[in-house]
């Protein structure tokens, strides 16, 4: 998974009202909220969709700006997209919030792009897609080696964004290289197949040379990784994009326990993992033998086995969770471990 986060210096020097306005409409815009896991369950747990405003104070970015709660709810007023409590103390959103990145197929990534302050970013980046379109919204990007320099730019449109892609750009008032330009989606099908080759290149490098004793950095992270699996993934398609991952494990849960589900192309489309190979084949022989599927929503969506390529991306993902759980057990085992003087 893409570590994705605005790493660099955020500076509260500009005009504090406007500043606040403008991340309190991001929290709940649909660049962000759809992705958002905590605030979603901030969400879900009023049951009519509030959030309490201090918990938006208490964020890295609305402390670095000062910004107290009647800051928020003031800037929350005067969005109409948003509605604050009687009390003062608790904002909603006042549409639905979609499911999934609703954004990916008008989001860009470019690199490089150089800057040591956020605002600064933000700004290059408006000057150098002015004059092909309007952003909506900046976010910099870490790979997997903690490397930066690339940015994914959510555009106006789909059209803006291709338009984008077929430009020769360089980074406004600094010049330099050319910038390369791709889609997002794009870019994520690469890192993909970039993660299958290493994993690759790893296990043929280690077939070649044996460990001679001892463990490196990179040996301790492809610990104890998962085999190859075949035959437990199923892929569904054309569901009804109202579903939830929810619903889809609870309906095809009666072929046998499901591990985890995946949405992708904004709903449209899941990946089910089951534990063993007999209940994948178990729900693509139900659909096969024509004896139907569960209804999601307002329609049964079609099932079919995961294809080769599918399977390999998503061994390989099952893989990455496990050298992230390596690489953090050591750090887990450090933190409880009592300072000197601590009882």
């Amino acid at each position: 998974r893409i570590n994705v986060t605005d790493f660099l210096k955020f500076e509260g020097d500009e005009d504090k009202p406007l500043a606040i306005a403008r991340q309190v409409k991001f929290y709940f815009s649909d660049s962000n909220l759809p992705t958002d896991n905590f605030l979603k369950a901030e969400i879900a747990k009023d049951g009519v969709g509030f959030v309490n405003i201090e918990i938006l104070a208490s964020f890295r970015r609305m402390k670095i700006l000062g910004a107290s709660i009647e800051d928020i709810a003031e800037a929350a007023r005067d969005n109409t997209d948003l509605e604050v409590s009687e009390d003062g103390q608790k904002v909603r959103r006042l549409s639905a919030v979609p499911e999934g990145d609703v954004t990916i197929d008008r989001t860009i990534y470019v690199e490089p792009f150089e800057g040591k302050v956020f605002a600064d970013v933000q700004r290059d980046v408006a000057l150098t897609l002015a004059h092909l379109g309007e952003v909506r919204c900046v976010r910099m990007v870490h790979d997997f080696h903690g490397k930066g320099g690339g940015v994914f730019i959510e555009m106006a449109s789909e059209e803006q964004a291709l338009r984008c892609t077929q430009a020769t750009l360089k980074q406004a008032g600094r010049g330099g290289e050319v910038l390369e330009v791709c889609m997002k989606r794009d870019w994520k099908q690469k890192q993909r197949k970039q993660r299958i080759e290493q994993r690759r290149e790893y296990e043929a490098r280690k077939r070649e040379e044996p460990d001679a004793g001892g463990e490196d950095k990179e040996e301790k992270t492809m610990k104890n990784l998962p085999r190859n699996h075949s035959g437990i993934w199923v892929k569904l398609t054309e569901l009804d994009t109202g579903v939830s991952r929810q619903a889809v494990a609870d309906a095809f849960g009666r072929y046998g326990p499901v591990k985890y589900v995946e949405m992708h192309a904004n709903n449209n489309s899941a990946i089910i993992r089951y534990g063993a190979q007999s209940h994948a084949s178990a729900a693509v022989a139900e659909f096969d033998e024509e004896r139907g599927t569960p209804v999601l929503g307002t329609c049964a969506p079609k099932v079919c086995r995961a294809d080769k390529e599918t399977e390999a991306v998503e061994n390989d993902k099952l893989k990455k969770r496990t050298q992230l759980l390596n690489k953090k057990i050591p750090w887990w085992k450090n933190k409880s471990k009592p300072r000197e003087g601590q009882f």
